[in-house]
């Protein structure tokens, strides 16, 4: 089992639709809920435990979704082998080659995120009319499998394996014998990623990998949300939007076998080890719309901007089209309090959508993305380096409220990103 260095924190964003059955007094009331949303479906149970100030609400969320996709990979760190085992033999002065070639690898992939969880929670309102409230508490995995994949070559890369490991073993069955000679090896069963190894196994003709993503059972959570799990009517609807937090991410996989260095490596380039020019003319719409209340000191207001961009071989050096969406907003609970929140969703796609220059993909980090951390110093990573991501989702919220100076406020806030390939 391998451990990854960083800790994961999942943002969770979720609708729910509340059926009050009593009047809200301590203990003598009930409403239950259902909700969708990032955290998967479910049923939760409420009740007022301070009036209607602190809410007390447990839940059981229970399906898991399985999303299939395909992707390709580079096999020419494995012909390049080959063509030095073959160097090698000509250098030897011997007469046998190696003749497989690989082409590129076609594989398709299943995942199954698990989002069974029970979950207790509480819930405090600061302010008597308004249901803005923040939740704290913890969601309880049914198990520590929080996501499992499995990949599968094509068939084609099984024959061209065992076709060259058939060259190779003819080969060194040959020359046995030959005072000083080495036998050759390519490493084409197997692959380094996240600093381990892993071998591959055959099935109906295909090579095969298994792995399982382990987070702790426990997780806990803190959001920030809007409505009442305490409908002042019989129905009422509520929004979230909170972390999760994992720790530690653990990969298991029946795969691994002790690691070998000079294993080709299943991993993106690494931005800051890139060394390659591109042409890109990428033509582009951007769509925005902005308006506000109450001048310098908006009271109500939003900014949408939508921006697309898209790239052709036909006068660019990839197929790709990025999209990014950053929607704004601000609201005003009372006369002197503000809400703010802000949402930004992007992604990149296409045939080469890996092979977009570092400056094309998604990073996070600094006062307008990730508070807290370095300016776009965060993205996926391989062997300590940034890579930048295909996918972003970020979002924040901040709560400003009066300090009793004239024109200033403090504020409370709650930055979430992810970058992902």
């Amino acid at each position: 089992m391998m451990r990854m260095k960083k800790l994961i924190v999942t943002v969770a964003a979720f609708l729910g639709i509340v059926l009050g059955l009593n009047a809200q007094q301590a203990f003598k009331s009930l409403a239950i809920g259902f909700e969708a949303g990032t955290t998967g479906l479910g049923v939760e149970v409420a009740v007022p435990i301070v009036t209607n100030r602190i809410v007390l609400k447990g839940g059981l969320t229970s399906p898991s979704l399985t999303y299939p996709f395909s992707f390709s990979g580079d096999m020419q760190p494995v012909n390049n082998e080959i063509i030095r085992s073959n160097d090698y033999l000509m250098q030897s002065g011997l007469d046998d080659r190696i003749n497989t070639r690989f082409s590129d690898l076609s594989l398709s992939a299943s995942s199954t995120l698990n989002l069974s969880s029970d979950r207790l929670l509480l819930e405090f309102y600061p302010f008597k009319s308004s249901s803005f409230h923040i939740t704290a508490g913890a969601y309880m995995g049914m198990g520590d499998k929080f996501l499992s994949a499995t990949v599968r070559t094509d068939k084609t890369f099984m024959t061209e394996l065992n076709a060259m490991k058939a060259e190779i073993n003819a080969i060194n069955s040959k020359y046995a014998d030959v005072p000083g000679y080495s036998p050759v090896d390519v490493t084409a069963d197997s692959f380094n990623m996240f600093d381990s190894t892993y071998k591959i196994r055959e099935e109906d003709g295909r090579a095969v990998f298994d792995a399982d993503f382990k987070v702790a059972k426990v997780r806990p959570y803190l959001g920030l949300s809007f409505g009442r799990s305490m409908p002042k009517k019989h129905l009422g609807f509520q929004f979230d939007l909170g972390l999760w937090y994992h720790g530690k991410v653990a990969l298991s996989s029946a795969n691994q076998v002790d690691f070998n260095p000079d294993a080709p490596e299943l991993a993106p380039k690494m931005q800051g080890l890139e060394k390659d020019k591109a042409l890109n003319l990428t033509p582009g719409v951007i769509l925005s719309r902005r308006t506000t209340t109450g001048g310098l000191d908006p009271k109500t207001g939003y900014s949408i901007s939508f921006d697309n961009r898209f790239g052709t071989k036909a006068v660019t050096d990839a197929n790709f089209f990025r999209s990014e969406l950053v929607i704004k907003g601000v609201f005003s609970p009372t006369e002197r309090t503000r809400v703010l929140y802000k949402l930004m969703q992007g992604g990149i796609f296409g045939s080469d959508a890996n092979k977009v220059p570092p400056s094309m993909r998604f990073f996070v980090g600094g006062e307008q993305t990730l508070r807290g951390f370095g300016y776009k110093t965060q993205s996926s990573r391989r062997l300590g380096y940034l890579t930048g991501s295909r996918y972003l989702t970020a979002g924040t919220l901040e709560y400003m409220f009066p300090v009793g100076i004239e024109n200033s406020r403090g504020a409370v806030f709650l930055d979430s990103a992810i970058c992902t390939n």
